[in-house]
């Protein structure tokens, strides 16, 4: 059985460009979405059939951009602060870095929120002490900034990570509603 191809090309081009146009009308992304503009389309790519797509997805992302910002800047500074501390790379506290970052990045590093919800939730110091001396020094050292940004300690951390997790462990346990609810309040700034 043979097959013509380019009949079966000439069904299906007229039907996924209805779909591509339904998919503009409702502002959501489609499979002929390569590329941003400006990410090494060039101009004839753009003035052809899919740059049309392009731009809808282009306008999709600016749109969620703005809408999270819109949401972000009723947050407290201090938890825009954390997110930023959370995923590093030269994201800034503010509302607009923060969203450009989500909106634009697959899925952000969390680890660090886990860490402390794990240190908060330790049945005793004990295991929150041992959970933080499990870490290295820079990673506690992270800990202990994010619980700074959260207000949960105070000051600059210690110079040895024994004293660090000890401070970490007092804070974090005396304190652990208030700390699992201010790092749910993170987690939400970080979600698309």
């Amino acid at each position: 059985m043979t097959t013509d191809t380019a009949a079966d090309l000439e069904t299906f081009e007229p039907v996924f460009d209805e779909d591509l146009e339904r998919a503009r009308d409702r502002d959501e992304p489609t499979e002929r979405a390569e590329a941003l503009p400006g990410e090494g389309a060039d101009d004839e790519a753009e003035a052809g059939r899919g740059g049309r797509a392009r731009s809808v997805n282009a306008r999709l992302v600016a749109r969620r951009s703005i809408e999270k910002y819109q949401r972000l800047t009723q947050e407290p500074s201090s938890d825009l602060a954390a997110a930023a501390l959370v995923v590093g790379g030269g994201v800034k506290a503010d509302a607009a870095d923060i969203a450009v970052f989500v909106t634009t990045t697959a899925r952000a590093d969390l680890r660090l929120l886990d860490r402390v919800d794990l240190i908060a939730s330790a049945p005793d110091a004990f295991e929150a002490m041992s959970t933080v001396m499990a870490l290295d020094s820079a990673e506690a050292r992270r800990v202990w900034e994010l619980l700074r940004e959260l207000a949960v300690v105070e000051g600059r951390a210690a110079p040895k990570t024994s004293d660090i997790a000890k401070g970490i462990a007092r804070a974090a346990l005396g304190k652990a509603p208030e700390v699992l609810r201010a790092t749910e309040r993170v987690r939400a700034i970080l979600r698309k």
